[in-house]
C-alpha cells in the first residue's frame, strides 16, 4: 500500500513554526531540553480518528451507490428468465471481496484496537491570539517559534514526521478515494475461493488502518481552521515501559503519555527556539525581561523575545 508521503504530496515546512504554550509548559521544555509531544487519543478523545471514519464511510457509501447505479443502468443481458422478467444481477466476485474489505475497514475504524499516536500541532503564525478565543488566550501565555529544519532533525530518531495539515475536504476526500483504490488493488490479486483470502483480507485491511491513524493527526474539520498548521507525529508499532522518552504528565484532569523529544543542551549545538512571541500583557516589558532571563540562565543565547503586536484591549 502506498505509503503516507506519496498520498499527501510532501511539502517542505517553513522555516519556523510555532507552539503555543502555557508558563509551565515553556519552562518544561526550557529546563528539562525536550519538547513532549502528547498522544492525541487522550486529549482529544480520539475525534481525529473518528472523522476520518466519517469520510471513509461516506466515499464507501459513494462507490456502492455508484456500482448500483451502474449495475441498473447497464442493457440487459441475455438470459434464461422467462420473458417480461429481468436479468437477476449478480455482483462480481471483485464486487463481493471490496465489499467484504470495507465491512473490515469499517469493524476496525469504528473500534480501533490499541494504538499510540503523538502528534503536536505547529501553527505557521506566531501571532495569532486575536483568533484563538478567550479560553486559549488565558491559558497560552506564549508561542514559541522552533527551527523546522533543526526540530525535524532532533524528532526523526524517534520516527517523528512533520507534514501539513489539511483542512480541505475535497483534498481528504481525493487522498481516501486513492486509499480505498489502492486496497481494492491489493486484494483483487486474491481469489475468494483462496483459503488464505481472509489472511490476505486482514492484512490489507489492517494496513489500511495504520495508514488512517497516520492521516487522522493531519486531517482537520474545516471550520476549525485557524490557519495553517503543521503536525509532528509519531505511531509507533510497541511502546516500551523502560522507554527514556517516555514520560507522563497531568492533562485536562487526567494522566496522560508523552513522548519527549530531546533538544540539545551544549553550547556547541544550536538550540531550535529561535523567536519567541509574548501574548498580549498589561506589562510586556516585564514579560519579555522574565523570559530573557529564564533562557540566558539557561544557556540560551540565539533566541529572539518579543511581545505581541495584537493590542491587549482587544481582551
Amino acid at each position: 500500500m502506498e505509503n503516507l508521503e506519496a498520498l499527501i504530496q510532501f511539502e517542505s515546512p517553513p522555516q519556523v513554526l510555532y507552539a503555543y504554550e502555557t508558563i509551565q509548559g515553556f519552562m518544561r521544555i526550557i529546563q528539562g531540553r525536550a519538547l513532549p509531544v502528547p498522544d492525541i487519543r487522550f486529549v482529544n478523545e480520539n475525534i481525529e480518528i473518528a472523522y476520518l471514519a466519517e469520510l471513509v464511510a461516506r466515499e464507501s457509501a459513494r462507490i456502492l451507490e455508484a456500482r448500483s447505479a451502474a449495475a441498473l443502468a447497464a442493457p440487459p443481458l441475455e438470459s434464461p428468465e422467462p420473458a417480461g422478467r429481468p436479468a437477476r444481477l449478480e455482483p462480481t466476485q471483485d464486487e463481493l471481496c471490496f465489499e467484504l474489505l470495507l465491512d473490515e475497514i469499517a469493524e476496525r475504524l469504528t473500534a480501533p484496537p490499541r494504538y499510540h499516536l503523538f502528534a503536536r500541532h505547529l501553527a505557521q503564525e506566531g501571532d495569532h491570539w486575536a483568533g484563538r478565543g478567550t479560553q486559549d488566550f488565558h491559558s497560552k501565555s506564549l508561542s514559541l517559534g522552533f527551527d523546522s529544519r533543526l526540530l525535524s532533525q532532533h524528532a526523526e530518531p524517534l520516527g517523528f514526521k512533520l507534514h501539513k495539515c489539511i483542512f480541505n475536504e475535497a483534498k481528504q476526500q481525493k487522498i481516501i478515494q486513492d486509499l480505498l483504490a489502492e486496497a481494492q488493488r491489493r486484494l483483487s490479486a486474491h481469489s475468494l475461493e483462496s483459503p488464505d483470502f481472509r489472511l490476505h483480507l486482514n492484512n490489507i485491511a489492517d494496513d489500511f488502518l495504520g495508514l488512517c491513524i497516520q492521516l487522522s493527526a493531519l486531517f482537520k474539520h474545516p471550520a476549525h481552521y485557524q490557519g495553517e498548521h503543521w503536525s509532528l507525529f509519531c505511531m509507533p508499532p510497541l511502546i516500551e515501559p523502560t522507554d527514556t522518552h517516555l514520560q507522563f504528565h497531568e492533562l485536562n484532569g487526567r494522566l496522560t503519555p508523552w513522548l519527549a523529544i530531546d533538544l540539545p543542551g551544549r553550547p556547541d549545538q544550536p538550540f531550535p527556539l529561535t523567536r519567541l512571541i509574548m501574548a498580549p500583557t498589561p506589562q510586556p516589558e516585564l514579560a519579555v525581561d522574565a523570559v530573557e532571563l529564564l533562557l540566558l540562565s539557561s544557556g540560551i543565547t540565539t533566541c529572539r523575545v518579543e511581545g505581541s503586536r495584537v493590542p491587549y484591549q482587544q481582551f
